[in-house]
């Protein structure tokens, strides 16, 4: 796939009347001259797309017979092009990183990640979140130890991810998971994002009912209150409620903190309360990075459990 092929297009452009140039926008609706002028090739493009997830899905789920073309036929579907841009930024920021950590001790290493940390705390308001994973804890702290004693993940740390993923399983991410993950397929490093999890939403949508414009997600194409990419959802995603077990609630608490526990337990090692995601060969900074493979995330993930009152 050409990159510069990607394009912030509607799907009724390429699948019904194509619309003139100036419908081949970024998400702010202004034409940009980066984008191809050859109609023919972003149907080509598209019908390629459409056909490999439609692939991965038949390997997945065999003799289903799920579809990903309506959904890529939707009036709603697009590519976006800043999925391509984000990902160009944070290559050139890691580039920028290795360059200033060159020939530093892990000392310096780490005061660069905490003066890091401290600044994105800053910028999101960390007692905010401190406060939300407290009423969280507060509100299913019997749960909460449950979960603890069954999958032996600390209470505290899972209120402390629910806090910062979804504020306490209260807000879920206002974009289209479905164009998201598309639009990774643009990119070169991230590309298997959408390979990966594409195939599996188009699934977990046949599989409930839905269409995956509607469920709301992240930038990166997380859904849930859990805030899991969609194939860890498949895989991870449960409930302990009679009830909902066949079909857990993305957006009940308790399928929510269980979830996520039942994601951390390989990782997790619950005889290490005071390891410091500081050292590289802490056990819970090493399960952390499972979730988010940030040491910035790692030290705020951290600060937040850390500052619950048990």
């Amino acid at each position: 796939m050409n990159r510069r092929t990607f394009l912030h297009i509607t799907t009724g452009a390429v699948a019904g009347s194509l619309l003139g140039l100036d419908a081949l926008a970024d998400e702010t609706g202004r034409s940009h001259p980066a984008y191809p002028r050859k109609r023919s090739g972003l149907i080509k493009e598209k019908e390629d797309l459409v056909a490999e997830i439609n692939k991965l899905i038949e390997e997945t789920c065999p003799g289903k017979g799920y579809d990903a073309k309506q959904f890529f036929d939707d009036q709603r579907f697009r590519f976006h092009r800043s999925v391509v841009r984000g990902v160009e930024r944070s290559d050139a920021n890691t580039e920028r990183w290795k360059k200033k950590i060159k020939d530093k001790s892990e000392e310096e290493i780490f005061k660069l990640h905490v003066d890091s940390a401290r600044r994105y705390w800053a910028n999101i308001g960390i007692a905010a979140f401190i406060g939300i994973g407290q009423r969280f804890y507060d509100e299913n702290r019997e749960f909460l130890q449950q979960i603890q004693s069954t999958y032996k993940v600390h209470a505290n740390y899972i209120a402390a991810f629910l806090a910062l993923e979804s504020k306490g399983v209260d807000e879920f991410g206002d974009h289209d998971p479905f164009n998201r993950l598309a639009s990774y397929h643009f990119t070169r490093r991230k590309a298997e994002l959408c390979n990966t999890h594409l195939p599996h939403l188009v699934i977990l949508s046949y599989e409930r009912g839905l269409n995956p414009h509607d469920i709301p997600g992240s930038t990166a194409g997380a859904i849930t209150g859990s805030q899991m990419l969609p194939k860890i959802v498949r895989d991870f995603f449960i409930s302990l409620s009679e009830e909902r077990k066949n079909k857990p609630d993305f957006y009940h608490p308790e399928d929510c903190i269980v979830s996520t526990a039942n994601y951390l337990a390989p990782h997790w090692d619950i005889t290490h309360d005071a390891c410091h995601p500081r050292y590289n060969d802490c056990p819970l900074k090493k399960a952390i990075l499972a979730y988010n493979k940030s040491t910035k995330y790692a030290l705020t993930i951290t600060k937040i459990a850390e500052s619950i009152k048990l």
